[in-house]
């Protein structure tokens, strides 16, 4: 996804992201988003007529003539005319410009095969840079249309190693090689005053400081003698064409190392496993899960987590004021049975039991039926899929649709929950119940 909006040309960029979203339904003719790609297309035709040479340009003419049954000379016009297109003619004007134009143009900046330079910090802080070659596009299954994944990009070790500051045995030497050339040598701390302004000389300790290689009319001229575009051709060759051993491989330093687990519950216990290994084994490494690793991604997941609960408190809170009132009403549409049974000598223990032991009926009553059903529209869910409606959920999702699934715990945990809900919001109009006096009821009005 990375290669394609940044390296790919423009205007090429633009129709097949119209393509994309067209075959997902939309529809260029009332979809301003489409319609402001389009005329992108239509503003920008130099990224188009500035590429073509003269024989590219009357054979990509004689195309858009025949396309749009005009007689207009200018190219630019053309261009501009042809990309003014519709939900009628898109398909057909699409699959022209990548038979007719396309060949024409540097569609990638940087092909596939070519060298590009990375630009980053060492360890140590300070800048650097390596010429890497393009190997070519990957695709994460299920996340492309993910921005939030589109970004990441894979880089081979060596080169990695490269720019993290991280030098090869072969390096290590060809820098000492240079050092014993230009007799360059360490400084003494101790001396290292005399040796830099004049107090001292190379047998007491301290080094002999470099002496100019070169001299020019105008002074001191340290390039001199040094082919800086060969060095920088050499450079790069060694980078690119170098075949690493397993060796070097294996044996070079890496920043990090992903344990996958097959069960996430085991995750407590293989971490600790791991941090037994690390302090039997005095190294320097730190142990993280994945949401930690993850940093302000990790958050993300856990701000989700903290909306879905606060969302299922929610219902739960609505439904317990209505089941609440629900029995509330039916405890004072009953008050004259109840002091009837008051009246013939029902205890208020009896009455309380009655209301508890009616709310975990229907408790379970419609608690499986609702389990049931939402049992079934999670299986129904699982078969067929929640589909992502923007890259945000896609990245959430971890694909193109959510796939629900169900377990026999779950079912349980949400049963108990719902007589347990039930239950507690009996509580209070069994109360109620319990102090209705015989003479209360009598005197109440049908």
């Amino acid at each position: 996804l990375f290669y394609e909006e940044a390296v790919k040309h423009k205007t090429a960029r633009r129709l097949d992201k119209i393509s994309e979203r067209r075959k997902a339904g939309d529809h260029l003719d009332d979809d301003k988003e489409l319609q402001e790609w389009m005329k992108q297309n239509v503003r920008q035709t130099k990224e188009i007529t500035f590429q073509l040479d003269e024989p590219a340009a009357a054979k990509v003419a004689a195309a858009l003539r025949k396309e749009l049954g005009s007689d207009e000379s200018d190219l630019a016009k053309l261009v501009a005319s042809f990309m003014q297109m519709s939900d009628a003619n898109f398909d057909a004007r699409y699959a022209l410009f990548y038979d007719q134009i396309a060949p024409h143009l540097v569609l990638y900046r940087i092909p596939v095969g070519e060298t590009m330079t990375i630009r980053g910090v060492t360890a140590g802080g300070y800048p650097t840079s390596v010429n890497v070659k393009v190997y070519g596009t990957f695709r994460f299954k299920s996340l492309e249309g993910s921005v939030f994944a589109g970004v990441v990009n894979v880089m081979d070790l060596m080169s990695f190693r490269d720019l993290y500051g991280m030098m090869t045995a072969d390096r290590e030497a060809e820098l000492e090689t240079m050092r014993d050339e230009s007799g360059v040598k360490e400084l003494n701390r101790a001396t290292a005053e005399d040796d830099l302004f004049g107090g001292g000389d190379e047998d007491d300790g301290g080094s002999a400081v470099v002496q100019p290689t070169a001299q020019t009319a105008t002074g001191f001229d340290e390039f001199a003698g040094i082919d800086m575009a060969a060095g920088a051709l050499r450079f790069r060759d060694t980078l690119v064409d170098r075949v690493y051993s397993q060796d070097e491989v294996d044996g070079g330093v890496v920043r990090n190392a992903a344990v996958i687990l097959h069960d996430i519950g085991d995750i407590d216990v293989a971490r600790e496993h791991i941090e037994q290994v690390i302090a039997d084994g005095g190294l320097k490494l730190r142990v993280a899960t994945w949401q930690q690793a993850s940093g302000n991604l990790g958050k993300f997941i856990d701000v989700i987590q903290i909306v879905l609960l606060a969302a299922i408190l929610g219902i739960f809170l609505v439904a317990t004021v209505i089941i609440n009132n629900a029995m509330i009403m039916a405890t004072i549409e009953r008050t004259r049975e109840i002091g009837t049974m008051r009246a013939i000598g029902a205890q208020r223990r009896l009455i309380l039991w009655m209301f508890v032991v009616e709310s975990i009926v229907l408790g379970v009553v419609f608690g499986a039926i609702g389990c049931g059903v939402g049992g079934g529209v999670v299986w129904w869910l699982h078969e067929v899929g929640i589909p992502a409606v923007n890259d945000t959920l896609v990245f959430v999702f971890g694909g193109q649709r959510l796939y629900p699934s169900m377990s026999a715990t779950g079912l349980a945990i949400s049963m108990i929950m719902v007589v347990a809900i039930t239950v507690v919001s009996t509580l209070y109009p069994a109360w109620m119940a319990t102090h209705v006096t015989p003479v209360e009821a009598m005197q109440e009005k049908e």
